[in-house]
Formats: C-alpha cells, sequence, structure tokens
C-alpha cells in the first residue's frame, strides 16, 4: 500500500504495513539544531504532506537581549499582541481586541482564503499531486481559544457563565471563519479537516460539560458535518484531560484525536479508543520524556506507546514535533525507536 492507503487503513482501524508516520514543520525545533535535525529526520518516512524542507528561522536582531534571550511583542492578523519569551514558540497574549466587547459591533475577522483565486489553483495543483501517494490533511481554528485570545482568558470565561448575547455572536462568527476554511479545503481537494481547540487542564475539562454542550457541541457538530458531508476525515488536536468528551467526539463524526497522552493511562485510554473506533496521533510528551528526559526513557515511552495502541493493527499513527528544549540525544533516540515500526511487514 501507498501512504495515503497507509493512512486511510490507520484511521480506519484497518491493519497497516507499516506505521504511518506524520511530521510538523516545528520551526523552533530546527532553529535549535540546524541542518543536523532534517538529516536526522530523513532517516524515517513521511506519510502525509512532507514538512521537513522548512526553511531554517532566523530571530530579528531587535528581539535579542543583551544575555541572548529572546524577548518580541508581535500583533498578529487578529488584532491580538502576543508577548514571546522563546523565539518561534507560542507567546502570551499581551493585549486583545475585544477587552471592550462594544468593539464587536465594529470588529473585522480575518481575511479568508478565497480572496486569492490564483493562490487556491496553485493549492489545488499541489494538492492533486501530493495525494497520488500521501494523506493529505489541513485544517484551522481554534473556537473557544481564539474567544479566549480575543477577549482575555478570564472574561472569556465569566462571558461563557454569563451566557451574555456578545459571546453567542463571537463564537458563531469564529464558528464561520472555521467553515469557510472547511469549504476552501474540500474544494482543492484535501482528505482531512483538523480542528484545534484544547478544552483540558492536566486534570479535568477547563469549563463543565454542560457549558462545553451548550456552546460548543452544535457548532462543533455542524462545522464537522460539512467536513464528512465533503468526504473528508475529521481530525480532533485537543490537550488537557478531556475523557468526558472522547464520546462525543465519536459520535460528532470525528475519526481521529490528537491528544495529550501524559494525563491519561495509557492502556485504559488505548483500549477505549480502540472500543468506539477513535484513531490516536501518537505525540511523545514534551517535557517529562522529550526535554528532561533520557534516551532510555524514550525509547521505553515509544514501546510502551506502541504496545497500547496495538499499532500495527491500525488506529494510530507516530507524530513528530520537534520543539525547542529537545536534547538531541533524545530526537536520535525517539528516531530509531520508531524506525522499526515504519519498515514494511
Amino acid at each position: 500500500m501507498n501512504s495515503r492507503e497507509r493512512v486511510i487503513n490507520a484511521l480506519e482501524y484497518r491493519p497497516v504495513d507499516a506505521v504511518p508516520i506524520e511530521f510538523h514543520p516545528s520551526p523552533s525545533g530546527f532553529y535549535d539544531h540546524g541542518e543536523k535535525l532534517r538529516t536526522l529526520l530523513h532517516q524515517l518516512p513521511s506519510d502525509f504532506e512532507d514538512c521537513r524542507g522548512t526553511p531554517i528561522p532566523v530571530p530579528k536582531p531587535e528581539h535579542i537581549l543583551p544575555d541572548g534571550s529572546y524577548h518580541a511583542f508581535e500583533t498578529d492578523i487578529w488584532g491580538i499582541e502576543w508577548e514571546y519569551r522563546v523565539f518561534e514558540m507560542m507567546g502570551h497574549p499581551h493585549k486583545v481586541p475585544l477587552e471592550d466587547i462594544k468593539m464587536l459591533d465594529t470588529y473585522q475577522m480575518p481575511p479568508v482564503p478565497y480572496d486569492d483565486p490564483f493562490a487556491f489553483n496553485r493549492l489545488k495543483a499541489e494538492i492533486r499531486e501530493n495525494k497520488k501517494q500521501k494523506f493529505i490533511k489541513r485544517g484551522a481554528g481554534p473556537m473557544f481559544q481564539r474567544m479566549l485570545q480575543l477577549r482575555g482568558f478570564e472574561t472569556g470565561l465569566m462571558d461563557l457563565y454569563d451566557d451574555t448575547e456578545e459571546i453567542n455572536r463571537l463564537l458563531d462568527m469564529l464558528a464561520v471563519y472555521i467553515e469557510k476554511h472547511i469549504d476552501y479545503y474540500a474544494k482543492a481537494g484535501a482528505d482531512s479537516f483538523a480542528f484545534f481547540d484544547d478544552f483540558g487542564s492536566k486534570i479535568d475539562l477547563l469549563i463543565s460539560k454542560d457549558l462545553w454542550k451548550h456552546f460548543f457541541e452544535q457548532r462543533y457538530s455542524r462545522l464537522i458535518k460539512k467536513a464528512k458531508d465533503y468526504g473528508m476525515k475529521v481530525n480532533f488536536h485537543c490537550c488537557g484531560q478531556v475523557s468526558k468528551l472522547l464520546d462525543d467526539f465519536r459520535r460528532m463524526g470525528v475519526d481521529a484525536i490528537w491528544p495529550q497522552l501524559s494525563v491519561y493511562d495509557l492502556k485504559a485510554f488505548a483500549a477505549h479508543c480502540r472500543d468506539i473506533g477513535l484513531a490516536v496521533q501518537l505525540h511523545i510528551d514534551r517535557s517529562a520524556v522529550m526535554t528532561s528526559g533520557t534516551p532510555d526513557l524514550v525509547r521505553e515511552t515509544v514501546g510502551n506507546m506502541a504496545e497500547a495502541f496495538k499499532v500495527f493493527d491500525g488506529g494510530a499513527w507516530f507524530y513528530f514535533e520537534i520543539d525547542n528544549g529537545f536534547p538531541f540525544e533524545n530526537i536520535e533516540a525517539l528516531v530509531r525507536a520508531v524506525k522499526p515500526y515504519t519498515q514494511i511487514q
């Protein structure tokens, strides 16, 4: 089977001849380790679109402080001013455009991809060529997180509890924005659409299940149905402990989840996902394993994941996202530990 067929088998819990591999461009990792990281990663195949050709980024000189640390303020297309303390890693909102909710009346959403027909035609041609072998995943979002970024974390949470007219209008605007991306990528020929929203803390949901159902279940159900009606698979990235949502995700039509595996009992989580037919993107723990752990711990963790998720039976694939601060010997251990699973059986 080729890469695209391999990924589809994994998503549908059918056996695979080799465990699929997905890469994220991870600019912070390339900045830390340079070309030797690219060379190392090329020891593994890529079953999704290959992002390993990402240029190595360079920080602006004015953002490097005299002690060598990084500090920058930048405003994004949403009008959010971010403070960054680590180059090419997500920062924290410093100034938010909707701190005064009255500004919603004049707030302009960022432009959607439809605005450039030449870019669309280039994307369509690129996807058509890559789909001959690779599985093509595109996405947009988030909704809950974006709302918190636009309003401020505490204010946004209080908006949900107060169930204001304005917060419902803002969430509807965000849902429409995501829906336009589904239309765009489906018409360009993508195989899958990925949603991104972190609803969990380390121990539980960030909001009650009742609040989640009231504000997000219906909106996400409509968006997921839109993607499924186009014939796309649906992936949902959700950090934190979201056990209470797994059955809902599956019922709503989600095919695969990218979870924060370290907050779960691995075997119980894997068994439950297999029972309900929810495939899993296997991303090794960034903190305790990849940053602070040893090569032996990396190898042990990969083995435990492979065993728990029965990776050759379908339902899972390995996901590589190399961030800042990973010792290179741990990255080497990760590549060597995963490599045997990529060999054709």
